[in-house]
């Protein structure tokens, strides 16, 4: 898994350290710029930001990052006293928060929970594809009871994960 790292204090040296002990593909870089680029060159699943290292505020540092990367999970580290009216949006919600002084098991813990959302919306999007492409199942002829519970047997089927009998 690929990890972007942004900053150049401790804490965000701490946790390229322990990201990198766990055999995460960690790039570095000093300020949001600097990942722009980055960005551009390759893909990553989980942005890191340590927050009093880049100059813009929290919620326009969100902003900044999904404009470039819709796709990645965005942590921040911040302070205790972060002021967290600056997260009152769902769009403005990072994917998870990490405290200083860095606390290495919630950080890996913390990466760990972004993979896995990740992986969920990736699915979730992937599932509404294939079920915009499905047959409808409005264009059948007949409006029998009998009729409309067979198109709800094969809506309720089709959700099905194992085999399903038909007779």
């Amino acid at each position: 898994d690929s990890i972007l790292l942004i900053g150049t204090s401790r804490a965000a040296s701490e946790a390229g350290a322990a990201l990198c002990s766990q055999s995460f593909q960690v790039s570095t870089v000093s300020n949001l710029t600097e990942a722009a680029e980055e960005i551009l060159r390759r893909e990553h699943e989980v942005i890191v930001v340590d927050v009093d290292t880049v100059a813009e505020p929290p919620w326009q540092t969100l902003e900044i990052l999904r404009e470039r990367d819709p796709g990645a999970a965005i942590l921040l580290i911040v302070t205790p006293d972060t002021p967290w009216s600056s997260f009152s949006s769902y769009r403005q919600r990072p994917a998870g928060l990490v405290l200083k002084p860095l606390d290495r098991t919630a950080l890996l813990m913390a990466v760990d929970s972004a993979l896995v959302y990740r992986s969920l919306l990736e699915e979730n999007r992937s599932l509404k594809r294939q079920l915009g492409s499905a047959a409808s199942l409005r264009d059948w002829v007949g409006c029998t009871p009998e009729s409309m519970e067979i198109r709800k047997s094969i809506s309720t089927a089709a959700l099905a994960i194992g085999t399903v009998v038909i007779f």
